[in-house]
């Protein structure tokens, strides 16, 4: 299913009609759909292991589980919670010369 029509179904979903939304909330409702697509399809292209803890390392971060969002964001993206919970950080690059 599409953004879009992802978002049209949840707002049908909660019984309300299109029409009735203002245009900022269904934009923003539309954007997390997208992010959700995009963080899918990055998760799944990426065959390497890097790839996977560069995404997962974005996604983990500390403001999702400050707001216990993990098992939502596992549920969405399909990355498995255990691998969202390790992430200890949002660097991407090791900066330290022991980190390497």
């Amino acid at each position: 299913m599409t953004p879009k029509m992802c978002t049209m179904a949840q707002i049908a979903q909660t019984g309300l009609k299109p029409k009735g939304i203002p245009e900022a909330l269904r934009k923003r409702l539309f954007f997390g759909n997208v992010l959700v697509d995009e963080i899918k399809e990055a998760s799944n292209s990426n065959k390497s292991t890097v790839g996977k803890r560069t995404v997962q390392a974005v996604v983990g971060g500390q403001i999702a589980k400050k707001y216990r969002l993990m098992k939502t964001m596992s549920k969405e993206t399909g990355i498995s919670r255990n691998h969202l919970h390790k992430t200890k950080s949002n660097r991407l690059l090791p900066l330290e010369k022991g980190d390497l």
